[in-house]
Parts: C-alpha cells; sequence; structure tokens
C-alpha cells in the first residue's frame, strides 16, 4: 500500500497541470502580473479541463491541437499563440 502511495503521489507531481504551475512559479517571476495571470487563466481555462491530470510524459501534440483551435475559433487568437 505504501508503495502504490508513493506511486500515485509521483505520478500527480508529474501531471500537465503540476508541471504548468511549477514552470509558472519558476519563470513567472520575470513576467508582468498582468501576463501571469493571462497565462493562468488560459491554462486554467482552456487546456486544464481537458489535459490538466494527464501525465505530461503522455502528452502529445494531437492532445494540444484541437484545444488551440478551440481558442481560435472563439475569436482569442492572441491567447492561442501562448500555447
Amino acid at each position: 500500500r505504501a508503495a502504490q502511495a508513493l506511486t500515485k503521489a509521483a505520478s500527480n507531481a508529474e501531471t500537465f497541470d503540476a508541471v504548468a504551475a511549477e514552470y509558472i512559479e519558476k519563470r513567472g517571476g520575470t513576467w508582468s502580473d498582468q501576463h501571469r495571470l493571462r497565462i493562468k487563466r488560459f491554462l486554467e481555462r482552456d487546456i486544464s479541463p481537458d489535459i490538466g491530470a494527464l501525465p505530461m510524459r503522455s502528452v502529445v501534440t494531437s492532445h494540444l491541437l484541437p484545444l488551440l483551435r478551440r481558442v481560435e475559433e472563439r475569436g482569442a487568437h492572441s491567447i492561442a499563440a501562448l500555447g
């Protein structure tokens, strides 16, 4: 059971959401507050609901492209370009 709990904890730390949060934490200090908020909102609204819980190693282009196209279709071209 302990091994299963450790494996689950490790895999949760490697999800798309966890990696994105770590990236923002490490790199976001050099961004303006507005830019950091825009990135966070983009990820929370447009990306995370679909792939946030996936292990990062399993995320491929075929996951991302439809999400970015959906953002473009609603007219948010500058946000889609962030992805």
